[in-house]
């Protein structure tokens, strides 16, 4: 058989969506019987090119590290065809979420100096000042270009709570391992600040409101982190959950979906966009990159109860300074 073929099998095989019967469901597919697939597979009769290409769109192969291994790193960008509405972002991550939950042992690995990903969906009020800010400086989006956020306006979207908290419930069946730094907060408090003094806030206090917002966010993760698993409060314990303190290595947003049938490499783009890959070398490299940063790092989850008291007290006291920062303005721009 020819090592594109192998290749290709093995990576059906691994995405099918009931392994014990990828052949009957590649049947299905390619619409051909039982005893012809064997046959391929064993290497008796060839892939057509039609057939490689229905496999490879179906199953979603990239084939060019199959012809080039090493050489080429595929990404797929679901790109929003310009919309800065949150609820088509939304969508495309509960999809992702809802593709790692029926994977065998899925375990998602996250870094990066920006919110950690999904905790903050406990806390509308600061996704939906997020949105704002990445439709009104990032996204470029003209609708927004003079419009100005109103945290009470925006309180009353009751589709986007609901929608926040679904895929939270989703995310929190599964194990995470998540590295930290103190730099965690620090672009979301800039944002703040930099929205009120370029007067994006319709009320100057929303600034505040947000900062308050960011306590109980950091408040709640410690609480996570002392319990070991999470959970939406008030409701039962979720998956296992590992935290991390790095104070070296710093980077944009990774995260790397570890599963019994084939890894998947996330990476910001445009946050809170990303691109995404299956391609072996670079989800390789990420697994080995994040290992590193894990052995190098201080655990601050569960027993480690020093080490987690004086982290989450570093961004308590980032919180505190930034609320006084903002109080300062909100007087000056009094007077």
């Amino acid at each position: 058989m020819n090592d594109l073929q192998t290749k290709l099998f093995e990576t059906v095989r691994q995405r099918a969506q009931n392994p014990k019967h990828w052949i009957d469901e590649i049947a299905v597919v390619l619409c051909k019987s039982k005893h012809a697939i064997y046959k391929k597979i064993q290497g008796e009769t060839s892939l057509s090119l039609d057939e490689v290409v229905t496999l490879a769109s179906h199953y979603r192969v990239h084939l060019d590290p199959m012809i080039r291994p090493g050489s080429v790193l595929s990404f797929e960008f679901p790109f929003q065809n310009g919309s800065s509405h949150y609820t088509e972002h939304l969508s495309n991550i509960r999809k992702q979420i809802e593709v790692a939950r029926t994977l065998p042992d899925a375990h998602l690995w996250h870094t990066g100096i920006e919110l950690p990903f999904i905790h903050d969906h406990l806390f509308p009020d600061i996704v939906a000042f997020k949105f704002f800010i990445h439709s009104r400086t990032i996204w470029s989006n003209r609708s927004q270009e003079h419009s100005r956020f109103n945290l009470e306006e925006a309180r009353k979207d009751v589709r986007l709570a609901k929608q926040l908290k679904e895929i939270l419930r989703l995310y929190y069946q599964f194990p995470t391992t998540e590295i930290w730094n103190c730099m965690i907060l620090d672009i979301t408090l800039s944002q703040i600040k930099y929205a009120l003094q370029s007067h994006m806030l319709v009320h100057h206090e929303d600034a505040l409101q947000l900062c308050n917002a960011l306590d109980e966010f950091i408040a709640h993760v410690e609480l996570m982190a002392e319990r070991g698993y999470k959970f939406i409060p008030g409701e039962r314990a979720g998956a296992k959950f590992e935290l991390y303190h790095n104070e070296i290595a710093h980077s944009t947003n990774v995260l790397l979906l570890k599963s019994g049938r084939g890894d998947i490499l996330y990476l910001g783009f445009t946050n809170p966009q990303y691109m995404y890959s299956h391609t072996g070398p670079a989800t390789e490299s990420a697994e080995r990159w994040l290992h590193m940063l894990r052995s190098n790092a201080t655990p601050i989850t569960r027993e480690s109860r020093k080490e987690r008291f004086m982290f989450f007290t570093t961004l308590q006291k980032k919180i505190a300074r930034a609320r006084a920062e903002i109080e300062v303005i909100i007087k000056m721009n009094a007077l």
